[in-house]
């Protein structure tokens, strides 16, 4: 069975050559769900071979514009092929207002409807369910109310293997009673345990669309095990090197501030003893424009 994920474009919000904006596509099963729908994502989407009507539905992070513009003209152009079904968009609050006031000055008279439904970005919760996956909602720490997609296999149905059948000579309700979990009784009286009998035909999948967020311990321990991307690689935890970065850049831009105390690698003794290393040669990179002088000039 398939579980596919195509990348779009995993670009900010700064336009660039080298990558398109947020966008991923999941095909669970041959069903494809848009996550994130940044600037020229239906563009994407004819590059990659995808076609847009077979969209179930689109799940927003958050509204920042590399991440939810493209989405109002993938409706448009949904609407020029002719869709009829539904398209249901789940994104945070206040994307309700956002979608009325693009319906009262554009596309009026879509042929399909918006369902949309809002996102709680502070829970962890169940927002979409099939019979093959479900997704539930990630809380992210960002500059705006933020959330997170996990999108899980369920557990598929067990199947019987075919040599069994022919060996014990199985008929369709000890099939159906195998398949269900239960050991099987031959006609002589002999039980046959399941698990000679069937098996599962793959392992449940999971993949984790956490996009721009700091480092949340809750977020790592409910992605575990699941394929997890990232815009910005926060999500780990972040190592003292990061810190005394960080310690350096807040001194190079405030001098006459003193340091910030209480959190490893932010006090003035590993400020110091970073200066010794290497951060000489990286101020010298951010403040000197001047060329060197060379030897005799």
């Amino acid at each position: 069975m398939t579980f596919k994920v195509i990348v779009l474009g995993t670009g900010s919000a700064k336009p660039t050559l080298c990558r398109h904006h947020a966008a991923h596509v999941l095909n669970v099963h041959e069903q494809f769900y848009l996550i994130d729908c940044g600037e020229g994502t239906q563009l994407r989407l004819l590059e990659c071979g995808i076609n847009p009507m077979r969209l179930n539905g689109a799940f927003i992070s958050h509204l920042h514009g590399d991440h939810v513009y493209g989405l109002f003209p993938l409706l448009s152009t949904l609407g020029l092929m002719g869709r009829k079904t539904p398209f249901t968009v789940y994104a945070p609050a206040p994307f309700g207002e956002v979608i009325e006031g693009h319906y009262r000055y554009f596309d009026t008279n879509l042929p399909f409807e918006i369902i949309y439904r809002e996102v709680d970005t502070r829970k962890h919760a169940l927002l979409y369910e099939n019979t093959v996956m479900e997704v539930w909602s990630l809380p992210l720490r960002h500059r705006v109310p933020a959330a997170g997609y996990l999108f899980r296999e369920k557990v598929p149905p067990l199947n019987v293997h075919k040599e069994a059948i022919d060996r014990y000579g199985l008929g369709i309700a000890q099939i159906t009673a195998a398949k269900r979990g239960e050991d099987v009784e031959l006609a002589d009286g002999t039980v046959v345990p399941n698990g000679e009998l069937t098996y599962r035909p793959y392992e449940p999948r999971a993949y984790a669309y956490c996009s721009d967020t700091l480092y949340s311990a809750k977020v790592a321990r409910l992605v575990q095990g699941s394929i997890c991307s990232t815009t910005r690689q926060r999500l780990r935890r972040p190592t003292r090197r990061w810190h005394v970065k960080r310690a350096i850049r807040r001194r190079l831009r405030r001098p006459n501030v003193p340091p910030r105390r209480g959190r490893a690698g932010c006090c003035s003794v590993t400020f110091r003893r970073a200066t010794r290393s290497w951060t000489n040669c990286w101020k010298r990179r951010v403040r000197c424009s001047r060329p060197r002088r060379l030897p005799g000039s």
